[in-house]
């Protein structure tokens, strides 16, 4: 007997057969983005293979960013052997959908063009799947602080940093959990890389630093 969810699933990949998924018929669209959410609420993303979460994060950018939502209940293990996947030696879902994501979302709320509780739903999850990568992972750690951290003058770098004093709690701590990640978890390196210890501040005092950082 099927399950719900492989009947979902069934339906979900009829749907992805479509080319030009939200050009040729939005409705189509509209269908895979609302299985997505019943996934996720059911926390069914384990159950989804490889190559159809590929599919789905390569569709198109709505569909891309409800698919984040189901990245965040994979294990660690499934989460890099996903993102690693790459057809013929060209560059891997982390290059090719994740840190572009990040980036774009970092920009959209850094330059307000979106606030409030949307903004927070929807940046919140890329940074939360970033964050998880780069805990486990030393490559897409190093890969992500080049990106993110050592590029002093870059645009992404100034947008990330802007999120640390969004007024949205969620996220101001993401990002700076993902950026003492980035850090190697170094109260100084920290300190230093995110401005100061205005900025500093919230992420060491939750873990007792403040006072072993010199000039706090």
């Amino acid at each position: 007997t099927m399950t719900t969810v492989q009947l979902l699933i069934h339906i979900l990949m009829w749907c992805l057969q479509h080319e030009n998924i939200s050009e040729s018929d939005p409705k189509v669209s509209e269908v895979a983005i609302e299985i997505l959410r019943i996934f996720y609420v059911l926390k069914a993303g384990p159950q989804l293979d490889e190559k159809l979460l590929r599919e789905l994060l390569l569709t198109n950018q709505d569909i891309c960013q409800v698919t984040i939502l189901i990245l965040m209940d994979l294990s660690p293990t499934d989460l890099v052997s996903l993102v690693n996947l790459n057809d013929n030696n060209e560059k891997t879902l982390f290059e090719k959908v994740l840190l572009p994501t990040m980036e774009l979302q970092v920009s959209l709320v850094a330059e307000q063009t979106m606030v409030g509780p949307i903004a927070a739903s929807t940046l919140t999850p890329i940074l939360v799947v970033m964050q998880k990568l780069c805990e486990v992972s030393k490559d897409f750690r190093g890969r992500t602080k080049e990106m993110v951290l050592l590029n002093t003058t870059s645009q992404f770098r100034k947008n990330c940093l802007r999120c640390l004093t969004w007024t949205e709690s969620h996220v101001k701590r993401c990002m700076g959990e993902l950026l003492w990640t980035l850090c190697e978890e170094s109260a100084q390196e920290y300190k230093s890389q995110v401005g100061g210890i205005g900025n500093a501040w919230p992420i060491l005092a939750s873990r007792g630093l403040v006072r072993n950082v010199p000039g706090s």
